[in-house]
């Protein structure tokens, strides 16, 4: 069993909840082919993670080890959320430093000159304008031309999460390391590779079974049309969308 494990979960951080008994499909799906028996289900178990969209389904041998597997996997659970709620602290007092130090007249909030002026000058970062103007005025809630600590936070957790994906962007894209994050874009089969080999993505569709009923499943991504559905659903700029593109954005 461990070997199993192993080889479907990388991380800990990953796992989402572990569930005990027969509570999924796959298990349903088992007693009906009379793989297992109803008085199995106090030796299952189940790993959900991948934000819930994968599972592995367990057998313990007896009881007492799949409860000791539920308990230990919770505990190293709880553990590493307990460790990301640290790191977060220390990540918001580190960004509170600079703010701190950016609000020269000491007015509790800075400008869109004193913010650009921080991120250039202290953080060395280099946002180009457009996407600039567009994350200040998601942070600004009080449209006052000016962010508060608080808003600050905001504004620059916004900006780590568009870095982090313009740094994914140029890992999956042809030319992806000369593109801005104003113009770096994925094509329908760039993006299929990566929503399939990359975050194993599913659609969830409505299908009728042989008795005529609808049924929701989950189902691969296989094909470039259901690409282009995705990003004439996603897609904001018009250019992009017509050229079936998916922009940062």
């Amino acid at each position: 069993m461990d070997e199993f494990i192993l080889f479907q979960l990388d991380q800990i951080k990953d796992i989402n909840e572990v569930r005990p008994g027969f509570g999924n499909q796959t298990f349903g799906h088992l007693l009906k082919k009379r793989f297992i028996k109803d008085t199995d289900e106090n030796l299952a178990f189940t790993i959900m993670y991948n934000n819930h969209r994968s599972e592995v389904h367990l057998m313990a041998p007896n009881k007492r080890i799949r409860d000791l597997w539920i308990i230990g996997l919770q505990c190293l659970i709880n553990q590493h959320a307990r460790k990301s709620q640290l790191d977060l602290i220390k990540e918001e007092s580190w960004v509170l430093n600079y703010f701190r130090l950016a609000d020269k007249d000491k007015s509790n909030s800075l400008s869109k000159r004193e913010c650009r002026k921080l991120l250039t000058d202290s953080l060395n970062v280099k946002v180009p304008n457009g996407i600039f103007e567009s994350l200040f005025e998601q942070a600004d809630k009080s449209q006052e031309g000016l962010l508060s600590p608080e808003e600050f936070l905001n504004f620059f957790q916004l900006l780590t999460r568009r870095k982090d994906l313009y740094e994914i962007m140029q890992k999956y894209t042809k030319n992806g390391y000369t593109e801005s994050m104003d113009t770096i874009h994925m094509n329908v089969d760039e993006l299929l590779s990566f929503l399939r080999t990359v975050q194993n993505q599913k659609l969830l569709i409505d299908v009728k079974t042989e008795n005529g009923q609808n049924k929701l499943i989950y189902k691969h991504l296989e094909k470039p049309e259901q690409v282009k559905k995705l990003i004439d659903e996603f897609e904001l700029d018009d250019e992009f969308k017509e050229k079936g593109q998916l922009g940062l954005d």
